[in-house]
Parts: structure tokens; sequence; C-alpha cells
């Protein structure tokens, strides 16, 4: 596990996001990150004894002139054999060589640089300085030549190169504003991932694995563009780093929170292995051989200058026999879980069963024991998703209609969605004297994007007290909010995007089924497609269009959704 060995004050501010660690001399690693002031701090180490408590070394100051909105550390030019430090700002970036004091580049960046990340992408043979701007991204080489150049969905949040898909070669994966995660293959789009907010930060971890930081409090792991597992937090996580925490030889993740906690989590489940807390929030977090060479250090830094360094400790001598144990207490442990959650729903009827049998409470003891108190066995729940457009008061959206198959009502429904709902959960509740056996719950998408809801539904009787639980899986296609309407040359939309495909009419029929919401299979028996629909946000058309030589013509005037289709 990990022990403290070092803390210190920078008596800096430092910006989120903006913390790196590099060999500026090719020996020695310093902390640098954006302070107050458009400058940048470089912090030099000098304590080599691994006993101190303190660490004490010098600070100096990079003067930037303008704010500074990301940077990173890296061989830029491998011939130097030392990491040189790449500052962005709002229109430019800057290679500075710290060890002789000199700028290596100056580049104007019209679109900024949000995001920067240092090494080889692709099968181009050198290191390249790989910086995300305004729906931009550019990789400059040493001599600061835009090697490679492409564009993405939107403002570049987070950057981070790993194999992807196991060819031998960094593809870069790109978190964008527009909560998408994009997998480029040098200027090719290999894959495409929907998240449902900002992606702050990105990690590579082993393999084809990396984690996920988005602006709502989620954290996960990616395995390719499978989604591993998942936790969301009521604070914001600033920043991931990879870091082996149990000496298992896998990177575990690493999370530095708003709220100061840091806390380690195992790649296999998202467990909590270990946790600590800094006095503020954290600003970055990095690894590297900061005070003895060779030792990895894990680094933490918070926003108001406070560096804290841990280091892995065996505390067993045998690793593998310490490794069959973690996971005998894993398994131990959820069986603990299990058997808790089967004790707590007995003492649940035991407290139902004694409360029906107290005086003065027979009308109750009398439902209770009714055998026709209890729904039927063959009781079931039909839902239907229909689009609903604005009438009067109520805005378009998605009706949830649920609704029993016999005299039972619904008392309770419970909805979770990813992106739907605040906390991602919704919780309908109708009055006592409002029941009845079919309820309707609106839900409102705020974007395109294919979602899964979970249901549980609460069904009894009037007079029940407990309740049958019924949990049900319903997807919501990505173009829900989209309503099939009549063929008219009124309002046609004047935008329009025109292409081939090797396909045939039959085969877009299935995707166009499969992607919107319909209230029956679209099935038209002619030579060409010819389908409108009317998207309920507001009310302006969609024209799809299809003839027999796989020409498509899409008619809409929302360049976004034109690119989504």
């Amino acid at each position: 596990m990990l022990v403290p060995v070092f803390s210190l004050q920078l008596n800096n501010k430092v910006f989120p996001r903006t913390v790196a660690v590099g060999k500026f001399n090719g020996k020695r690693s310093c902390l640098v990150g954006a302070t107050a002031g458009n400058k940048v701090f470089i912090h030099s180490p000098q304590d080599n004894n691994p006993q101190a408590q303190q660490l004490e070394g010098n600070v100096s100051l990079l003067n930037v002139n303008q704010v500074v909105t990301s940077l990173a550390c890296g061989q830029l030019d491998e011939q130097l054999k030392k990491d040189l430090l790449v500052v962005g700002t709002n229109t430019n970036i800057t290679a500075y060589d710290i060890d002789r004091n000199v700028d290596l580049f100056f580049k104007e960046t019209p679109d900024g640089a949000h995001a920067i990340t240092i090494g080889k992408w692709g099968e181009l043979p050198e290191q390249l300085a790989i910086v995300g701007g305004n729906c931009s991204i550019h990789g400059f080489n040493k001599k600061s030549e835009d090697v490679l150049w492409t564009v993405t969905g939107d403002h570049v949040s987070s950057l981070a190169l790993l194999d992807f898909n196991g060819d031998g070669y960094n593809e870069l994966v790109v978190g964008s504003q527009d909560y998408d995660i994009r997998v480029f293959r040098e200027d090719q789009l290999i894959s495409e991932m929907q998240e449902t907010e900002t992606i702050v930060s990105l990690c590579p971890l082993i393999g084809a694995r990396f984690g996920y930081a988005l602006a709502n409090g989620t954290v996960g792991i990616y395995e390719r563009s499978n989604r591993n597992w998942r936790i969301k937090s009521r604070s914001i996580a600033i920043v991931l780093q990879a870091y082996d925490v149990d000496g298992d030889g896998v990177d575990e993740l690493v999370t530095g929170w708003s709220n100061g906690k840091v806390d380690i989590r195992s790649d296999r489940n998202g467990e909590v292995i270990f946790k600590d807390s800094l006095n503020s929030s954290v600003a970055g977090i990095v690894k590297a051989d900061y005070r003895v060479p060779g030792e990895n250090l894990l680094i933490c830094c918070s926003n108001e200058g406070e560096v804290r360094g841990f280091k892995f400790s065996e505390q067993g001598v045998n690793a593998a026999a310490a490794n069959l144990y973690k996971d005998q207490q894993e398994a131990i442990r959820d069986l603990a879980q299990k058997k808790q959650a089967l004790l707590l729903e007995h003492q649940n009827i035991q407290d139902a069963i004694e409360k029906i049998k107290k005086p003065g409470n027979e009308q109750n003891k009398t439902v209770a024991l009714d055998p026709a108190a209890e729904i039927p066995a063959n009781t079931e729940i039909q839902t239907i998703l229909t689009v609903e457009q604005t009438r009067n008061d109520s805005p378009a959206h998605i009706a949830i209609r649920m609704k029993t198959s016999n005299h039972t009502i619904i008392r309770v429904v419970t909805l979770f969605a990813e992106g739907l709902f605040k906390g991602e959960c919704l919780v309908v509740h109708p009055a006592a004297n409002q029941v009845r056996e079919n309820i309707v719950v609106p839900i409102i998408p705020p974007r395109d994007a294919p979602v899964d809801l979970h249901l549980q539904i609460f069904v009894g009787l009037k007079s029940s007290t407990l309740y049958h639980v019924f949990e049900l899986a319903r997807p919501l296609p990505m173009f829900s909010m989209y309503l099939l309407t009549e063929n008219s040359p009124e309002g046609e939309p004047k935008g329009f995007i025109s292409f081939t495909i090797n396909e045939r009419i039959p085969r877009v029929l299935v995707w166009i089924n499969h992607h919107f919401l319909l209230a029956q299979e679209y099935a038209p028996n002619t030579p060409s497609l010819f389908v409108t629909f009317l998207a309920v946000r507001n009310n302006e058309k969609l024209i799809i269009k299809m003839q027999n030589t796989g020409q498509i013509t899409i008619r809409t005037d929302d360049m976004e959704l034109a690119g989504n289709i």
C-alpha cells in the first residue's frame, strides 16, 4: 500500500489541470505548474534524505505574459536526452528548454491550446507536441512544424495517447465539450463514445484501457469502446493518474477531487483501495522519481500549493500470497454485503408483521392476511414510450406510460438514467388519493444520445403497506425527440447533405427503426425512401431520402443533427 514520504508548501497558487513533472537536465525531476500572474513555477527538490518530513527546494518562476491554459513535459527533441516544457495559452504555444533557459520555438495557435500531451502518434517517426484547441488538433514537431492536423466536434478538453487497437502504435484519445470521447489514428477517426458531460480528464492505463472523468463527478474506465465501470460523486473530479498502489504490476486509477480528496480505485471494479485528503481542491497528480532516482512516487498537488508524496511499501514478503489474500477478502466482502441486504429485507418483513399483530390494528390485519390483498401472480407492467409535442404549458417530451394488467395500482416509480436527471435518478410518488393502475412520467432528453432507462415500479393494492417491485429496462434510441410525420413540401429545410453508401434501402429502414422512437415499425412499400420527421424541440423538419443507387440526401437546417445521422 501507499505510505506518505514528504509534504511541502509551494507558497504559490496552482491552477487546476496544469501540473506536470519533467527532467529538464536529463537527471533530476522537477515539478511544474501554472500559477497566478501568468507565470509557471518550477520546483526542484534538494533533500535526498528519504526520512525527511519536509522537502526544501528551489522554486523559480517563468513569466509567460499570458494566461496559461495548459502545459506538458516530455522529450520533444529526443537528441537532447532531456525533457522540454511546452506551455499553451489562448493564442500560442511555446516550447522551453529550462536547463539552458531558452525558447525552443514559439507558435501561434489561433484556436487556442486547451490541452497538450507529448509523445508519438500513429506511425509518425518523431515525437510531437499534440495541442487540442477549438474543434482542432495539431501535432507540432521539435521544429514547430505542424506535421499533423485534424478536426474534432468541439473545444478539446483533454488528451491521452495509448495503443487503442493493439496495432503497436499510439492512437490519440480526445475528450471534448460536446460530451464525446473520440479516438484518432493519426487523422482518421476510428472510434467514438458518447458521455453525459464534458470530459475533463483522460488517463491511459494498461493495454487498451483508459480512465475518464466528467464535469458532473463521474469517473470510470473504458477498455477500447466498452465501459468497464463508472461511479458518480457529488464532488467534481479534477484530474486522473495511473499508479500501481498494491504492487501487482497493474496500475490503478488515481482521482483528485474538488473537495481535496484523493482516492485510488481498482481498475477491475472501481472499488476504493486507498484514500487521503488535501486541505484544498486537488490541482494535479503526477508520478515521478522525485527524490530517489528510480523510485516512482505519487505526487499530489493542491490549488493552494500543498504538495504530498506517496510511495508503494511492501507489506508482505510473498506478493502472490498477498494478492490471493486480497481476492479472498474481496469475495468475503461481497458475500457480507449480500448477507446484510437479506438481513435488512428480513427485518423489514418482521417489522411489518409485528405492526399488523398490534392490538387495535384489526383492519390492517384483516387486509394483510386476506389472500385477495396480495397482487395476482400474473400481474404484468405494460410500458409504452411516445413522443409528445408542445401543448399549452407542457413542453415537448417523451412520455413513459405505465399500466398494470389488472386492478392493482402503481404507488411509486423510480427511474435511473445517465444524463437525464440531476443525480441520475427521478422518483415519481403520486398522492395517496391519486394512485391508480396507470401513470405517465414525462422526460426531456437534453441532447440526441442513446439512453438506457432502468425503472423500478412499486405495485400493490390501494390498501397495501408492502409493495411488489417490478424492475424493467427500456432503451431510449438516439433520435427519440423526432416525431414521424407526413411528407410535405411545406417548410422543407434549405440545408442538406448528400452522399452515397453501398447499402440497400431495407438496411437503411432497419437503421431508422432502431434509432428513432416509432409507434410501430416503419416499412413503406415504395421503390425509394422518403421519410419526414418533426424535431419536437424546435418544430423543424428532418427529411431522409434514398434512391436505389445508394444516394442518400438528408435535409435539415441543423448541422449537428446532420453530422450525427
